[in-house]
């Protein structure tokens, strides 16, 4: 039943280059992607057992794969309105968000 919950996220991202890295990235961490539009991707988190924990470890991985490009600027799809993403590392509030953290450490072994 796992990831039946996890809900595909959009991700905008202009550069092809930096697109398809992103990509490469997101299939070591075990996620699938599918290239939506010329500037966006589709991003599903299928191991994750529910949405909410789905969009935290994305969120990590994304914050993690921006840490490595300075500067950079990252959309997310919020229903119908494309939101800049804002940095998330720097507070674990619960023990959900503390299981993305040690698998984002397991995941970072990969880079």
């Amino acid at each position: 039943m796992q990831g039946r919950d996890s809900l595909p996220v959009r991700v905008r991202l202009p550069d092809l280059a930096l697109r398809a890295d992103l990509r490469g990235v997101f299939h070591r961490w075990g996620c699938v992607t599918y290239e939506v539009s010329d500037d966006a991707v589709e991003v599903i988190v299928p191991d994750a057992p529910a949405e909410r924990q789905g969009r935290c470890e994305l969120r990590l991985y994304l914050e993690t794969w921006r840490a490595h490009h300075p500067g950079l600027e990252l959309e997310l799809l919020d229903g119908s309105e494309w939101i800049a993403l804002e940095s998330t590392l720097h507070a674990l509030p619960d023990r959900r968000t503390s299981l993305c953290a040690r698998k984002l450490g397991l995941a970072l072994k990969g880079l």
